[in-house]
C-alpha cells in the first residue's frame, strides 16, 4: 500500500461518525488516526488499510476480555478501504519513552510496568492466541505507567491446522529462530521476542538475529554489564533459548 498517498486528511469523516483528527502511525498494511466518534462523544484509534482487517477482528473478538490490550469497537468497509475501529490508548510508545530516557530504562521502572504485559500474555496464550509481533513501538505506557499491548495484524490462533496468517513483520534480531524460519510458532515464540524487547529497553542494544547468536551470542555477556539479579538473568536466558523446548511455554 502507498500509505502516503493514502492518508486521510483531518477533519474527514468515515461511516458518516468518525473524524479523522491526525495520524498516529503507519505500517506495512495500513495506518492508523486517532479520532471522534460523534456517535458516542469519544476518542478512537482507527486502522484504515486496502488489505483484509477480518482476520485481525476475529483475533481482537476473541481477546475482548483479556485486559491492557486495544480492544475492538467496530469493522467495516468504505470506498474499498477497511476500517478497524479500537479503543484508543492515551500514552507514548515505548520507542518514544526510550528517547526520552536516554536510549536505556532502569530495572526499578521495568519491574513496575512489565506485570501487566505479563497477564496481557498469560491470557492470551491461554486463548490460543499469540501476538507475532512484539516489539518496543508496539507498547503504549499510559501516564498511569500502565503497558499496554497493540497493533494484533500479525496475530494468529496457534488453534488452526496452519497459521493462517502470513504476515510477516520483520524486527531484525526481535524474532525467535522458529517465526524467522516460519516453523512451527507457539506462546513460546512471543517469550523469545519480550525477552528481547526487555533486553533493549534495559541495554539499548541490540541483538542479533537468531542465526548469528548460534556463531557468537552476546546475550550472557550483556546480562552480566546490567548486573541484574540472578533470578532475572536465568529467566531472561531461558526465555532467550534458541531451542523452543527450553524456553517457558
Amino acid at each position: 500500500m502507498k500509505n502516503d498517498s493514502m492518508k486521510i486528511k483531518r477533519g474527514t469523516k468515515v461511516k458518516n461518525r468518525y473524524e479523522i483528527l491526525e495520524i498516529l502511525g503507519t505500517g506495512g498494511f495500513g495506518n492508523t488516526y486517532k479520532a471522534i466518534d460523534h456517535l458516542v462523544n469519544r476518542f478512537v484509534a482507527i486502522k484504515c488499510s486496502e488489505y483484509s482487517l477480518s482476520h485481525e477482528t476475529k483475533i481482537l473478538k476473541a481477546l475482548e476480555n483479556v485486559p491492557y490490550i486495544s480492544h475492538q469497537y467496530d469493522y467495516f468497509v468504505e470506498n474499498q478501504y477497511e476500517y478497524l475501529v479500537m479503543r484508543l490508548i492515551q500514552g507514548k510508545s515505548m520507542t518514544v519513552i526510550m528517547k526520552e530516557n536516554g536510549g536505556i530504562l532502569n530495572y526499578r521502572m521495568l519491574k513496575q510496568i512489565l506485570p501487566s504485559v505479563f497477564i496481557t500474555l498469560e491470557q492470551m496464550h491461554d486463548r490460543g492466541i499469540i501476538h507475532r509481533d512484539i516489539s518496543p513501538g508496539n507498547f503504549v505506557m499510559t501516564d498511569e505507567k500502565t503497558l499496554y499491548l497493540i497493533d494484533f495484524g500479525a496475530a494468529t490462533s496457534v488453534k488452526e491446522a496452519k497459521l493462517k496468517n502470513h504476515q510477516i513483520f520483520r524486527h531484525r534480531g526481535l524474532e525467535s529462530p522458529e517465526y524467522a524460519n516460519a516453523s512451527r510458532q507457539g506462546p513460546w515464540t512471543d517469550i523469545y521476542s519480550l525477552c528481547i524487547t526487555i533486553i533493549y529497553f534495559l541495554s539499548g542494544e541490540a541483538i542479533p538475529e537468531a542465526k548469528a547468536r548460534k556463531q557468537f551470542d552476546p546475550v550472557p555477556s550483556i546480562l552480566a554489564r546490567l548486573s541484574l539479579p540472578a533470578k532475572a538473568q536465568n529467566a531472561l536466558l531461558r526465555g532467550l533459548s534458541l531451542d523452543e523446548k527450553y524456553r517457558y511455554e
